[in-house]
């Protein structure tokens, strides 16, 4: 399998750069990219977008097909156990919950008591033929999971590392119109019941959302720990689809890649499938990756 050898991408900007006669600030202006970042990455320390390599393509005039090469990845996951909350119990959230509480402690939520009180009999309160055998599996002690579910979402917000929003959002087609009201009702609470705690919880939108949504959210709430992750999975078929998942995508900026990278982690960490293709890209172009590529 090809990878992206940064390497080969920070000799050939430089070299194009100068032989261009194009200073850092020039082609920044022309890109689009900080110049910060533009030192960074001739310094191998920088991670282009699919857009800012494309852009660099362009102005530099260099075929991106040669930055790519064979070599083997060498994964390292996360060795600390995290707490994660999910909000919702539906296909997103309980697929997630499941694959996340094999290394990480986990308490599912929900408004619904019902599910809530399934769960912790190790009954799936949806219908999913991998969710149901991970379940049946530790109540019979044969797998280890993590995992509690509650109806009391302030309590499981509290401590939580990272919260995973996968509330509905229901589309209306005639006005096209999302109704986000659930996911924001959930930020809301978060970030009451977190406002006393020095670091913060990472809150990861899995829902389906609008374009521009979650850069909107982030400046209504002031925060710059709201993070996009879209989902592809299907009905009856979405822990097995988080297992051998096609591909990660996580919508982030410079300010939450680091938090973005581990929760890209988290994911591949509960996977079967080795290894999984990530991509880190903006908020805006992970929500199109929802809408139009899904």
């Amino acid at each position: 399998m090809k990878h992206l050898s940064l390497k080969h991408l920070s000799k050939t900007v430089e070299t194009r750069r100068k032989a261009m006669k194009i200073t850092q600030a020039q082609l920044s202006a022309r890109t689009g990219i900080n110049r910060t970042l533009l030192s960074r990455l001739e310094s191998e320390d920088f991670t282009p977008s699919v857009d800012q390599l494309l852009a660099l393509s362009q102005v530099l005039d260099f075929d991106i097909n040669d930055l790519f090469v064979d070599e083997e990845i060498k994964e390292v996951l996360p060795d600390y156990c995290y707490k994660i909350a999910v909000a919702g119990m539906g296909y997103v959230g309980l697929s997630l919950a499941v694959l996340l509480a094999s290394h990480n402690e986990v308490t599912a939520v929900d408004i619904v008591k019902e599910k809530v009180d399934k769960l912790n009999h190790f009954i799936s309160p949806i219908q999913d033929e991998y969710i149901e055998k991970y379940l049946s599996e530790a109540k019979e002690e044969k797998r280890e999971l993590h995992l509690n579910a509650s109806d009391d979402a302030e309590s499981a917000y509290e401590e939580a590392d990272y919260i995973i929003i996968a509330a509905p959002t229901n589309y209306d087609p005639v006005q096209n119109f999302f109704d986000c009201s659930a996911v924001e009702n959930i930020i809301q609470t978060i970030l009451n019941c977190t406002k006393r705690r020095k670091e913060k919880s990472v809150i990861v939108i899995k829902s389906t959302v609008p374009v521009c949504y979650t850069r909107s959210i982030r400046e209504k709430y002031g925060t710059e720990r709201i993070l996009f992750s879209p989902e592809f999975l299907r009905e009856s078929k979405a822990l097995y689809d988080n297992l051998y998942p096609s591909r990660i995508v996580v919508g982030c900026d410079e300010t939450c890649r680091a938090q973005a990278e581990v929760f890209a982690d988290l994911l591949k960490q509960g996977a079967l499938k080795k290894p999984v293709e990530t991509v880190f890209t903006g908020f805006s172009e992970a929500e199109a990756i929802k809408l139009f590529v899904n």
